[in-house]
């Protein structure tokens, strides 16, 4: 856990990407009743349990520090993730009549 630990860098959701402990995120917490408070009720929802998940985002363009194990495997699973992308943003467009590149300034 400690040489885990050392990969946090931030709270959760810092722009920095990095390791996420157990207990850290609570995806119920999210949501009120209804979906529609947009993760602002304190009701029941913000009572709700952490989830048991632990997790690294991978950021390539990060200065902070990252296992070296990871940086091949998770630069190749990057590149993917954004083919796939490139793809989802080509079928989207031709399927609403838009030029192939159209989504593509909202992504460089």
């Amino acid at each position: 856990a400690e040489a885990k630990a050392a990969y946090c860098h931030g709270p959760y959701g810092n722009p920095l990407g990095g390791y996420t402990g157990i207990g850290t995120e609570a995806v119920s917490r999210t949501r009120d009743t209804h979906g529609g408070d947009g993760g602002r009720s304190a009701g029941a929802s913000a009572a709700a349990p952490p989830d048991l998940v632990e997790s690294f985002i991978f950021k390539p363009a990060s200065p902070a520090a990252a296992p070296t194990c990871l940086d091949k495997p998770a630069s190749a699973y990057h590149s993917e993730l954004l083919r796939v992308l490139g793809c989802l943003h080509q079928l989207t467009a031709a399927a609403l009549s838009l030029p192939a590149d159209y989504f593509e300034r909202f992504y460089s």
